[in-house]
């Protein structure tokens, strides 16, 4: 064989090798990352502290000076007197608002500040107080404090960066901020977190991958932190895409600790465990990271297929959830986590949340406080420092939005105006405590899920945002423009009684309505609706079967809002009338709802309305006989001029279906004025409309008159065959079959003064119920009027037929006849 044919036949086995190579790879083994061994910070060459000056308010300035090249943490150790503490406490007297703050600052950035008020609790900060940062390298960093400071000393120590994961659950949402509104933070906000989080942990975890939430990994890690990207993953399937591609997108940009593919997915049950995997292996196929999904550890415990398929296990352990009490609270957690990590079969196991609520309801022994959280996170630093335990600590600020039964808005240690709750800043530093050393028992937590709360509230409105709001405060009536909606508004609401009621009062959130009114408004009246969805009248077939519901409760008060109110006129300690109810959406319905006609609280007056004071008051509205199978207008309130003709600014809290009343609930008996005013001059009362009508349809010759005294003048129009004035329980628009009606059962008489400009003039009085027809078959008294004012009083047993449970028209008054009359009306009233 030629030199030339071998050359040839060598150089084609050798292109048939490489096509077949290009078409049967070698399996590339997921990626790998495995923790060192270092646990905890190690020291490193003390810094330089220099004192530079004092300053008025009982601070001063430092300049502390590190020598290390490399980035660290350095720790500051702040001492003031050992007897009273940092913070000077300014004596409160009784019913006086008080409030003091300390504040550390490290060049430009407040890295941690404290502060105290009336509606939150202060207590001395007592020595030492340890403060972190991070230093990228040797420099000098001028150091400031600000506030009741007494004789402060600062000492500083650098310690380098653990290499085990002291990570934090991160979600940069504040106040009235919201991911259900797609209100978000700007860019700058979440520089500013980041800013402050730098000493804080050595990693973060984020929820989303798109819109500003997904610019969070590569912001974060120009800062220094390590970073887990996660996709949130829920029912919506086209979301779950954007989600998806926007993670594997950031993933290959920059280097990341990890990706996260849904966080607690099964425990919600958005998604089947193949659908999952499906997601999981799909992203694990386009990124060379690890990839994990974050489960409830005993959730993951029960898909072992899905464990097969993450390259690590990121879980989450909740003491509170598993209804453990505060002490050894940590040591619990630690003990699961480990009792998971000997079935991990050698992968590497993280805590992906943990933590403790700062308030909300007690859950058996699990019971929620500032002490009991603080009291958590510094044992759990301490045992998982001791037992080289990886974590993402859940979570440092407290968010709003949130509600999962209550304690939603309260696991984090910083309040969400980026105060701390207390001294503990940072997971980087070992902390001065002994936590318990003996294992505690591990029940129910690797077997049971996490509890529901029984009886559990149908919500109408907790808490600004709150995923739990079931209806929307859409249904705008009568003047609207002189309503004002804030629907997130720092109104604190410490409970009564119920569940946090010996428990520190707490920065909440809630609703706040003003009503501004004009002479010249045309309707007189102005109120919301709560509806679901939103804007349903009862065009759309959706509501709410709420059979097992048997009351509606909320809290309301009064309050004093120069932006809402005029001047001087707004009183907070005015009594403040206000009316509310649920259902009663049928008039124009095509899907009217299944509680025909509105109900009031029992603290009402038979009209519904209910006065306010500033302080917070809890009501009751009885339900157990209503018919609940079809509730779209969950919640209502309606602001009248007669009675608040000054405006009203009110809170409200906390609205809710229940399955029963509150055992600490006691209905006041319901009183029964001598006497209900139906019109007194110059208004019509609290829920009552007026309307005219002939058979030729003239409608505008009925007018209240207040330069007259404020009577109803009417001026009957010749060329008829009849016209009646009629004044109505409600809209005067309603129709036949789906009328409201009052109850006036309770009273014998109708009164009323009335007047004709002649002695010969007749007119017809009548009174009829939501369910009589509009025929003119109704019983009516004929009266001969003078031209001077007359009382006259008619027993109400002269209307046969009427049922006065359900009186639509309180009082009609019928003109006959071809001939033009004036006769003027005032003062109408029911009497006993």
């Amino acid at each position: 064989m030629s030199p030339e044919r071998k050359f040839v036949i060598l150089l084609t086995g050798i292109l048939l090798l490489s096509l077949f190579a290009c078409q049967t790879p070698t399996p590339t083994p997921p990626p790998t990352f495995s923790p060192t061994s270092t646990p905890s910070p190690t020291a490193i060459p003390a810094p330089q502290v220099t004192f530079l000056e004092e300053n008025t308010a009982g601070g001063g300035q430092w300049r502390v000076k590190t020598f290390d090249l490399q980035p660290h943490i350095i720790e500051l150790d702040i001492t003031c007197d050992p007897q009273t503490g940092c913070l000077r406490l300014p004596q409160a007297e009784a019913n006086t608002r008080y409030s003091a703050s300390l504040t550390v600052q490290v060049g430009d950035q407040i890295i941690w500040h404290y502060a105290c008020s009336d509606v939150r609790p202060c207590e001395k900060i007592h020595p030492p107080l340890q403060i972190a940062f991070r230093a990228e390298t040797a420099d000098e960093y001028p150091v400031y404090l600000y506030g009741e400071w007494l004789g402060a000393q600062i000492s500083a120590q650098g310690l380098q960066i653990p290499s085990l994961l002291r990570g934090i659950a991160y979600s940069p949402f504040r106040d009235c901020q919201s991911p259900h509104l797609d209100i978000y933070p700007n860019e700058e906000q979440i520089r500013e977190d980041l800013k402050m989080l730098e000493g804080m942990g050595n990693a973060i975890r984020t929820y989303s991958s798109v819109g500003i939430v997904g610019q969070i990994p590569q912001m974060a890690q120009k800062q220094g932190f390590r970073v887990s990207a996660g996709a949130w993953l829920g029912k919506d399937l086209q979301e779950n895409e954007q989600e998806i591609a926007a993670l594997i997108q950031i993933a290959n940009t920059g280097p990341l600790e990890s990706v996260i593919v849904g966080n607690e997915v099964l425990l919600r049950g958005d998604l089947t465990e193949e659908q999952l995997i499906g997601y999981i292996e799909r992203v694990k196929q386009a990124v060379n990271v690890p990839v994990t999904s974050a489960e409830v550890a005993y959730t993951l415990a029960e898909h072992p297929q899905l464990m097969q398929t993450l390259d690590y296990y990121l879980i989450h352990i909740y003491a509170y959830w598993d209804r453990q009490p505060a002490e050894g609270a940590a040591a619990y957690v630690a003990q699961v986590y480990r009792d998971f990590e000997a079935k991990a079969g050698g992968k590497r196991v993280i805590i992906g949340e943990t933590g403790w609520p700062s308030n909300g309801p007690i859950n058996e022994r699990a019971v929620p406080s500032l002490q009991n959280q603080q009291k958590f996170l510094q044992e759990f630093i301490a045992i998982a420092e001791a037992e080289e335990i990886e974590y993402y600590y859940f979570s440092v600020f407290d968010e709003m939005w949130k509600s999962e039964g209550g304690v939603g808005p309260f696991w984090g240690y910083v309040y969400a105006d980026r105060s701390f709750k207390y001294p503990v800043q940072s997971l980087l530093l070992p902390q001065q405590t002994s936590p318990a050393s003996q294992p505690v028992s591990v029940q129910p937590a690797a077997t049971s899920a996490a509890p529901l709360y029984q009886p559990e509230p149908f919500v109408v409105y907790r808490d600004f945002a709150a995923e739990v709001n079931h209806f929307s405060p859409s249904g705008w009536m009568g003047d609207i423009d002189r309503l004002n909606v804030n629907s997130c508004s720092p109104a604190p609401a410490p409970p009564k009684s119920g569940w946090g009621a010996d428990l520190e009062e707490w920065p909440d959130r809630a609703m706040t309505i003003a009503y501004s009114p004009e002479f010249t408004d045309k309707n007189g009246w102005a109120g919301i609706y709560w509806l679901h969805p939103e804007n349903n009248w009862g065009n759309l077939p959706d509501g709410f079967d709420l059979t097992g519901y048997s009351m509606l409760t909320f809290k309301a008060k009064s309050t004093c809002n120069p932006s809402y109110s005029r001047g001087s006129a707004c009183n907070p300690y005015a009594p403040m009338l206000v009316k509310f109810f649920v259902g009663g959406v049928v008039a124009g319905a095509e899907y009217p709802s299944s509680i025909t006609q509105p109900i009031y609280p029992q603290e009402a007056d038979r009209l519904g309305f209910v006065t306010l004071t500033p302080e917070w008051q809890e009501f009751h509205i009885d339900l157990l006989r209503a018919n609940k199978t079809h509730v779209f207008d969950g919640f209502g309130l309606a602001f009248d001029r007669i009675d608040i003709p000054f405006g009203a600014s009110i809170d409200l809290d906390d609205i809710q279906f229940v399955e029963e009343a509150p055992p600490f609930y006691q209905p006041q008996p319901t009183t029964i004025p001598e006497s209900l005013p139906i019109f007194t001059s110059p208004y019509l009362s609290r829920g009552f409309e007026m309307g005219v009508d002939t058979n030729l349809k003239e409608r505008t010759w009925a007018t209240f008159n207040p330069k007259d005294g404020g009577l109803l003048k009417m001026q009957y129009p010749g060329g008829q065959a009849w016209g009646v004035v009629f004044i109505t329980y409600g809209d005067p628009e309603q129709e036949w079959g789906q009328r409201q009606g009052t109850d006036l059962s309770a009273y014998t008489s109708l009164t009323f003064e009335i007047k004709g400009t002649n002695n010969q003039q007749t007119i017809q009085v009548g009174v009829k119920d939501q369910n009589q027809p509009d025929t003119g078959g109704e019983t009516k008294k004929l009266l001969t009027l003078s031209e001077n004012w007359q009382t006259v009083e008619i027993p109400l047993s002269f209307f046969r037929g009427v049922q006065w449970d359900k009186v639509y028209i309180p009082i009609e008054l019928v003109f006959t006849g071809s001939q033009a009359q004036t006769v003027s009306l005032r003062n109408v009233q029911y009497r006993r």
